[in-house]
């Protein structure tokens, strides 16, 4: 099975799960993807890897049209039955792929993508289609959880990210991140970091895994708290395990 059979799987499975518990919890970056974006009632947005189109909803409150593409059909169809609950008439849902978007050059003002980039298997790609799909002077709003910028940090972190969730491929560290932002031929404009506390059993109902990958997992979360190994600030209360979610959301542009 390649990558994108395995997210597929992943987010079908988990797709009930993912929709009912994230929409609260993203809030802040959900406001600022909104903020950076300076989206007005003529911009027409195109969110990638939109899953049950948290963004693109918020989006098409503001904007003259939204069009959310995702990789499983689950979240489509997902996205779909809430933009119907809502009575949005400007915006529309498909299956794509980030990586080989199905829009012609310059079709949007601005594209987004929240919580997704560090599921890609090729970012880069993803990154370059989002700037082809652009405007000129058009605006990427990008939002994800950050990783360090320390190179063991980062390994051991996304190791633990892999471990309970086969379709992750690689949270980036600040830097990387926008490095990998320029390079696709992006301008960066504004980067805000900000962060957030979760107990692991809340993580765990997001992503259901087997409970020995959580055994496991809680086993390296333990581990890493005398040197933050693993750079989520892990910290025992009792017999519960809480970790520091940390995102960064930032706005670019096609110049």
């Amino acid at each position: 099975m390649d990558h994108k059979q395995t997210v597929k799987l992943v987010f079908t499975q988990a797709a009930d799960s993912y929709a009912a518990r994230k929409a609260g919890v993203d809030r802040l970056s959900h406001w600022w993807m909104l903020k950076l974006s300076q989206v007005g009632h003529g911009d027409r947005v195109l969110d990638v890897a939109t899953g049950p189109g948290f963004i693109a909803l918020r989006f098409a409150e503001r904007a003259k049209q939204v069009v959310g593409v995702d990789l499983t059909p689950a979240f489509v169809a997902k996205a779909q039955a809430s933009a119907a609950e809502r009575g949005l008439t400007n915006i529309g849902f498909r299956e794509g792929d980030v990586e080989n978007l199905p829009f012609a050059n310059g079709s949007f003002d601005i594209v987004t993508c929240h919580k997704a980039l560090h599921h890609f298997p090729d970012a880069e790609r993803a990154l370059v289609e989002m700037h082809r799909v652009l405007k000129q002077g058009g605006r990427l709003v990008l939002g994800d959880t950050r990783s360090s910028d320390d190179p063991e940090t980062a390994r051991r972190h996304n190791e633990l990210e892999r471990l309970r969730d086969p379709s992750h491929v690689e949270m980036y560290g600040p830097l990387k991140l926008q490095a990998l932002v320029k390079r696709a031929g992006f301008h960066i404009e504004r980067v805000e970091q900000f962060e957030d506390e979760k107990e692991i059993n809340w993580w765990q109902q997001v992503m259901p895994a087997p409970e020995s990958v959580y055994s496991e997992i809680r086993q390296r979360l333990i581990a890493s708290i005398p040197e933050d190994m693993l750079g989520l600030s892990v910290r025992l209360e009792g017999d519960k395990i809480f970790f520091r979610r940390r995102h960064l959301v930032l706005a670019a542009v096609k110049g």
